[in-house]
């Protein structure tokens, strides 16, 4: 008996999913014996109690068949089993009512028919095919019943015997009570593992949003360093004759370094597109695209390849729009017309206006793309072959994520060797001028104590050049335990706190340094782009979040920011 229960492998051949027969054949079996013995056991009493053969034959033979299926499961012929065990209690059912008039409980046995067809199949045509068929068997059992088309039933027959009526309900209540058990064994189990991956996705989401944030740490850290020994050399030798041989490289490694930054901003916030809706900023739209613009020439000579900007008329002074976006749509847009455009070419970008809405097309004069191609190029890993530009297929699908976020459309323009126009359309609201933005050089705060902590190397040396034309006096620590003993005995002004370090993380250390030196300010300098985390270190009592790489001018602003002039005349 045991090897007949057993969760017999279906046949390869089988039409059904291998793990749709495994669920189906302990079902089947079990069901298909209790059956064979409730037919038995049925057949002998109406036997012993009417003295008619047909009931003994009938049952005999339904049983037999029902046996059989267990030996269709042991062969594998698992779709075969599931219909015969229908087919039988259907046939046995109209032989009863048609012959003998034995018409009590088909309600119910159609009932359980149907739900051992849920049970068992998956296929959607095959669940209707054996549902069609139990209702079927029902109309003609209470057809023939009422009308008696094809076979009178007699006033007084087997439906009107109490005996009868009592063994029939109880193989119904029984048969009903196996099946109902099973489809709740079915439903809880599929829960159970519907619990389970949603578990082990989470975690796994969890795992992942570690691992990015890892990575944007690891690899921002490099680019920050670049980013510090580029702008400090270009200070030092700038308006020096005999350096500007080492103007080309600087200009070198600040393009390398922009282009590398886009594309991990574009790998680590792939996700994040979407949700990370940037704030507001009131900005001169024309200024803005043409200082973009600028920043890929020399890129762009390279390859031999014109810039041309062009704003209109009518395009208002300032604007209020979400900036950060709009930075990488567009950076992500002129990066990929210069990467497929032809060689000795032109790109243009045009700002215009479109009624209440802002307009940017980037047109390139490269191979165009066929409509097949154009239907899937804001796909994510969509990209073609270049042997200028190696295209990581993630540029495009980011910025029409962010195209969306910001409530615009991005459109394209193709044909085949003529080129590709992306146009950029978002909503227009203008703004009043801004207050005239003065550079900060830090003066009045003559004495701050400012303390970094990082346990990167290469961005502290650069960090600490920064502050060489000042009077603050700033010092360094590139462990959590070191940065909390400077904290505690020289009390800083301002705190530079990486959110990554060696024996810490920048979360415990920002919890011990409120009790240590609450007084000091803390700027978060992080190479992740999590708002999340952002929001965290901001309610858990930072009082600024700078992303690297980190521009001079940005963080002279933050530590005058966070100071304020009142706090720089009590220095």
């Amino acid at each position: 008996m045991t090897t007949l229960l057993k969760q017999t492998n279906p046949n390869p051949a089988e039409t059904t999913s291998c793990q749709d027969g495994i669920n189906s054949v302990t079902v089947i079996n079990t069901l298909s014996i209790i059956s064979a013995v409730l037919i038995a056991i049925q057949s002998c009493l109406l036997f012993s109690y009417t003295r008619d053969s047909y009931f003994l034959g009938l049952g005999t033979l339904a049983g037999i068949a029902f046996l059989g299926l267990l030996l269709l499961n042991e062969l594998g012929m698992t779709l075969m089993a599931r219909l015969f065990f229908l087919a039988i209690h259907q046939t046995v059912a109209i032989l009863l009512a048609i012959v003998k008039g034995a018409v009590v409980g088909e309600a119910i046995l159609a009932a359980f028919l149907i739900i051992v067809t849920l049970l068992v199949f998956t296929r959607t045509w095959i669940i209707v095919s054996c549902i069609t068929l139990s209702i079927a068997c029902l109309l003609i059992i209470k057809i023939n019943f009422h009308t008696g088309f094809l076979n009178p039933v007699p006033e007084k027959g087997l439906q009107s015997i109490r005996f009868f009526k009592e063994c029939c309900a109880a193989s119904l209540f029984i048969l009903i009570s196996a099946g109902v058990g099973f489809f709740k064994r079915n439903v809880l189990g599929l829960i159970k593992a519907l619990k389970k991956s949603n578990r082990e996705l989470q975690q796994a989401l969890k795992e992942k949003s570690m691992l990015a944030q890892f990575l944007s740490h690891e690899i921002r850290n490099p680019l920050h360093s670049m980013a510090g020994i580029t702008e400090v050399m270009t200070r030092e030798i700038s308006g020096k004759d005999e350096y500007n041989p080492l103007m080309e490289y600087m200009h070198d490694l600040n393009a390398s370094s922009g282009y590398a930054m886009s594309v991990v901003n574009n790998v680590l916030e792939l996700e994040a597109a979407e949700r990370q809706c940037c704030s507001p900023e009131v900005f001169a739209p024309a200024d803005w695209l043409q200082g973009i613009v600028k920043s890929f020439q020399y890129q762009a000579s390279h390859k031999q390849v014109a810039l041309v900007f062009v704003s209109g008329d009518d395009i208002p002074s300032y604007i209020s729009s979400p900036k950060n976006c709009l930075n990488k749509i567009v950076i992500n847009l002129i990066i990929n017309a210069i990467k497929f455009t032809r060689e000795n070419s032109v790109v243009s970008i045009t700002l215009s206006r479109e009624n209440e809405r802002l307009c940017i097309s980037v047109q390139d004069r490269g191979m165009g793309m066929s409509r097949e191609k154009r239907d899937r190029i804001f796909n994510l890993y969509e990209t073609e072959k270049n042997e200028f530009l190696q295209g990581s297929g993630i540029g495009l699908y980011v910025a029409n994520n962010l195209t969306r976020a910001i409530g615009g459309t991005l459109a394209l323009e193709s044909e085949e060797n003529k080129g590709t126009t992306f146009i950029l359309e978002w909503p227009l609201q203008e703004a009043a001028t801004p207050p005239m933005k003065v550079v900060s050089n830090l003066d009045g705060f003559e004495g701050l104590k400012l303390l970094a902590v990082d346990d990167d190397t290469f961005s502290q040396k650069y960090l600490k050049r920064y502050f060489d034309d000042t009077e603050i006096h700033i010092r360094q620590a590139f462990h959590g335990e070191e940065g909390l003993k400077l904290c505690r005995d020289w009390q800083p002004d301002v705190l530079l706190l990486d959110v990554f370090l060696g024996d810490m993380t920048g979360h415990e250390f920002l919890e011990q340094v409120h009790i240590l030196s609450p007084d000091t300010r803390v700027i978060i300098v992080s190479g992740t782009s999590s708002e999340e985390e952002k929001q965290w270190f901001l309610d858990a009592g930072a009082d600024n979040y700078l992303m690297k790489p980190l521009p001079k001018r940005a963080l002279y602003a933050a530590i005058e920011h966070v100071m304020g002039k009142e706090s720089a005349a009590a220095i």
